[in-house]
């Protein structure tokens, strides 16, 4: 807008040695600037991460490196997973489960069912018609934790072999050898990172592992960046 300009104006005659770069975050592009094209990015609202990465690189050309690839490849994390997979996804804070479920909808997988404890999981594991195909399970739970759930999970002959993945905020070692001996296939931190995510489900759920050939899923194109 016209008094984020000014602001920026004001900011440059305060300071004249900073040389300072802007991004300008907008919901609609339709403005002229007396800035040069080389101290100003703008970007469009909803911001991405894929945005602001065009915008970090057009300001700082040398800091940045080369823009990644695009979504081709996470397209190719999504192409070798098995299709109609079901996943249970267990934590007792509705914001997690709700960013566990969006990130799993970008790798294509849609078929979730989320409950907030480890008692809700063990009951709806055992009540499903088709055991799910994998188990997110928060480490840290009031009542019965994840560690405990796992444990009891894996005693039941249908979830033997289900890779269940630890999500925890403590992902230190005692924490990650914790997991482990309890059962759990692999352990992912909080918050999560989307890549790692989608490298250790196409691990545990791929229909023809190919180890030679290393998959770099992107999405930076997806990830919504919530801006007012």
């Amino acid at each position: 807008t016209t008094e984020d300009f000014l602001l920026v104006q004001q900011l440059r005659a305060a300071a004249p040695s900073v040389g300072f770069r802007v991004i300008n975050v907008v919901r609609l592009k339709l403005f002229e600037t007396s800035l040069p094209a080389r101290d100003l990015a703008v970007v469009t609202k909803p911001v991405t991460l894929k945005k602001l990465w065009r915008a970090f690189h057009a300001l700082l050309p040398g800091c940045m490196g080369e823009l990644p690839p695009d979504s081709a490849g996470r397209r190719n994390v999504v192409s070798s997973v098995k299709k109609n997979i079901s996943v249970l996804v267990v934590d007792d804070v509705e914001l997690n489960r709700r960013v566990v479920v969006m990130k799993l909808s970008q790798l294509g997988i849609t078929n979730v069912h989320s409950v907030c404890s480890g008692m809700e999981a063990l009951q709806a594991a055992r009540s499903a018609e088709t055991p799910f195909d994998l188990i997110l399970m928060d480490k840290m739970m009031p009542g019965l934790d994840g560690c405990e759930a796992t444990r009891r999970l894996k005693a039941d002959p249908r979830y033997a072999a289900v890779p269940v993945v630890g999500i925890t905020a403590n992902c230190d070692a005692e924490g990650t050898r914790a997991c482990l001996e309890a059962g759990m296939a692999a352990v992912l931190g909080k918050p999560l990172d989307t890549t790692a995510m989608f490298q250790l489900l196409q691990k545990l759920l791929e229909e023809d592992p190919a180890p030679e050939q290393e998959s770099k899923p992107s999405v930076m194109e997806e990830e919504v960046i919530q801006v007012e």
